[in-house]
C-alpha cells in the first residue's frame, strides 16, 4: 500500500481541483481522473488519468500502476451505471 497517495475522481472540478491542491501542499503524492485530457490549470504535479466512468472497463487502475492509500469521490455523476459500482467495489 502507498504511503500518503491519493485519488481524486473529478480532479477537474470544482472540489476535486481544490482537494488535489490541498494534498499536494501536505505532501500527498495525487493522481487525478477526469473524462478529457489534463487542463493547463491543473498543477503539474497531478498524475493525471483521463478515463470515463462509465466506461467499466477503463476502472482498472492497478494496471496503470496507480497504487493509493485513499479515494476521492469529487466526479458529478448524474445517473449510476455498472462501472459506478464496479469503482466502489474495488476501493472498499
Amino acid at each position: 500500500m502507498a504511503g500518503k497517495s491519493a485519488l481524486v475522481v473529478g480532479v477537474t472540478g470544482l472540489v476535486g481541483l481544490g482537494l488535489a491542491e490541498e494534498l499536494l501542499a501536505q505532501g500527498w503524492k495525487v493522481w487525478g481522473t477526469s473524462r478529457r485530457g489534463k487542463p493547463n490549470y491543473l498543477p503539474q504535479q497531478v498524475q493525471h488519468i483521463s478515463m470515463d466512468l462509465t466506461d467499466s472497463t477503463q476502472m482498472n487502475l492497478v494496471s496503470l500502476g496507480v497504487e493509493v492509500s485513499r479515494v476521492f469521490y469529487c466526479a458529478v455523476v448524474n445517473t449510476v451505471c455498472e462501472s459506478h459500482i464496479y469503482v466502489f467495489r474495488r476501493i472498499s
